[in-house]
């Protein structure tokens, strides 16, 4: 109720009731009781001239509906009380019987539930009766609010919706704080029940058994680790704690032997636990090639009998050569062991005619075998005076017989070796000393074979001349030991297997005269050294 309204209220029932029961100032009325003007000293009011007022001289009587004296109703008597202002008290006093019934009004001030009044500084906390009253400070239900009212709302909680609802002008305003029980991204709510995977603003909970990133487990987190793959490396990283444990399987790339791993690029060469695999283009054994196996078979060896074995579809396939031993004529081979004469495949090889390091030996002279230390003097028919020397350290030949068909020849019997060409090699040096510096002007070797390698007569002044002769070149009319050790070599010439062969030394052994380059010669001692030739070992040359 307005404060101001009930006050005014209160006071027209107070001066309403004041009228109708006057008191008097001088304490002889009582209440209700009619002062008479006339009378000062308070006695009953005599009847005036109008009919107003009892007689004057019989006193009040009740119930004459005439109120006098000390009578404060008399007809009219109250019998209730209602001022209809809710906030006086209202009390009938007296009796209508004794015509003193009479109303009074005594304003409520104190805060009562119930009595239908609101006083004056009550409010609807001490006061049932008040109604709420925005404005004034206090909250009263229905209000939410009353000068305090939000204007916003946060309760600093994450997961609440903060929303203001009412209005403060009708004192409804409040914050309305819903809890979040939705999982949703951005909210920055983690409601109960929720988890990093259905809520991003969750964190991830090691222990809730759902895996949460960063977590790699959680719950069921591996102890050990195996992927039963050869080829990896098996490691358990992390911890369950932590909810990181986790398996890493490395893949092996090396090829590392006895790890179990065969890894791409490995082969059975650089990893023993590869197994061959025909068709990699390696060659791994028991394997003989790969990609590379042989078709045919050539080891280009004229002495191995070339065969190809096994298959390129098993990687088996290789070549089998195999020495051939036997002298056989004809295979195109000749082993070892074998020559010319046994194989008619096998290369005449260098025959040492004759070898001076055990002296000058005769052989197939006309005066007989077997005569040692000479060869065959052909102008005096005698095993006459070549004699030993040194050539370049070695044991050689020296003839220095200067006669007028001089000249010294040996035959070889059967010294070819095999049916072929050859020539002859001699290492030779012309020595002319004093008186004889031009003794010598040409000097040749000579052979022949077969049918001419025979002997040449005896005391002749013309020996029959060699078909194959080879010169000391470059020779003068001055001294020509100067020109040092030349090997003198025949040209090429055919010879037969078997065949005897003569070799013979002298000036010209082309044209008979053997001497016809020749003055005569001085020997070595007689009466002083001259002229002579070192002869060394005569090689009978094979010539592809």
């Amino acid at each position: 109720m307005n404060a101001p309204i009930f006050w005014r209220l209160s006071l027209a029932a107070l001066l309403v009731s004041a009228c109708d029961n006057p008191v008097g100032t001088d304490g002889g009325v009582d209440a209700g009781e009619v002062a008479d003007s006339a009378t000062p000293d308070g006695g009953p009011a005599d009847a005036g001239p109008d009919g107003g007022e009892g007689p004057i001289d019989g006193g009040p009587e009740c119930g004459d509906g005439v109120v006098q004296g000390s009578e404060v109703c008399d007809g009219d008597c109250p019998t209730t009380c209602d001022d209809a202002t809710a906030c006086t008290a209202d009390e009938l006093t007296g009796s209508a019987e004794e015509c003193s019934a009479v109303c009074s009004s005594t304003p409520i001030t104190s805060c009562q539930d119930g009595d239908g009044c609101c006083p004056g500084g009550c409010d609807v906390t001490t006061d049932d009766d008040c109604s709420a009253s925005c404005g004034n400070g206090t909250v009263e239900a229905p209000e939410t609010c009353d000068g305090d009212c939000p204007t916003s709302c946060d309760d600093a909680m994450a997961c609440t919706t903060d929303t203001l609802v009412g209005a403060a002008s009708s004192c409804s305003a409040e914050c309305s704080f819903v809890s979040i029980t939705a999982c949703t991204d951005g909210d920055g709510c983690c409601p109960s029940g929720c988890n990093a995977t259905t809520d991003d603003d969750c964190s991830a909970s090691c222990g809730n058994s759902v895996v949460e990133a960063p977590e790699t487990c959680d719950g069921d987190c591996p102890t050990s680790c195996d992927d039963t793959l050869a080829c990896t490396t098996d490691t358990l990283v992390g911890s369950a704690s932590s909810c990181s444990a986790e398996c890493s399987f490395v893949a092996i790339t090396a090829c590392t032997d006895g790890d179990g791993c065969c890894p791409g690029g490995c082969n059975a060469t650089t990893d023993d636990d590869c197994s061959p695999s025909c068709g990699n283009s390696v060659v791994e054994a028991p394997e003989t090639c790969d990609g590379d196996c042989p078709t045919s078979c050539d080891d280009t060896l004229a002495c191995t009998t070339d065969t190809l074995v096994g298959s390129a579809s098993s990687c088996s396939a290789a070549c089998s050569f195999v020495a051939i031993t036997a002298c056989a004529s004809g295979d195109g081979c000749c082993p070892s062991g074998c020559t010319a004469a046994t194989d008619g495949d096998c290369t005449p090889t260098t025959v040492n005619l004759t070898n001076f390091a055990s002296g000058v030996t005769a052989v197939n002279h006309p005066a007989g075998a077997g005569v040692y230390g000479t060869w065959y003097d052909s102008t005096h028919n005698t095993f006459g005076g070549p004699a030993t020397g040194t050539l370049e350290g070695m044991p050689a030949m020296a003839i220095d017989d200067g006669g007028f068909a001089n000249g010294v020849y040996a035959i070889y019997s059967g010294a070819v070796p095999a049916t072929g060409n050859y020539r002859v090699e001699v290492r030779m040096h012309v020595v002319e000393m004093a008186p004889d510096i031009n003794g010598i002007r040409a000097y040749q070797v000579g052979v022949a074979t077969g049918a001419s390698a025979v002997h040449r007569g005896a005391g002749t002044t013309l020996l029959a001349g060699l078909p194959t002769a080879g010169d000391y070149a470059t020779m003068t009319t001055a001294d020509d030991t100067a020109l040092g050790p030349i090997t003198v070599t025949t040209p090429v010439f055919a010879a037969t297997a078997g065949d005897d062969v003569l070799i013979g030394f002298g000036t010209d052994v082309t044209s008979g005269t053997w001497t016809v380059n020749s003055t005569t010669w001085d020997d070595m001692t007689d009466p002083g050294p001259g002229a002579y030739v070192l002869v060394g070992d005569v090689m009978l040359v094979p010539v592809p």
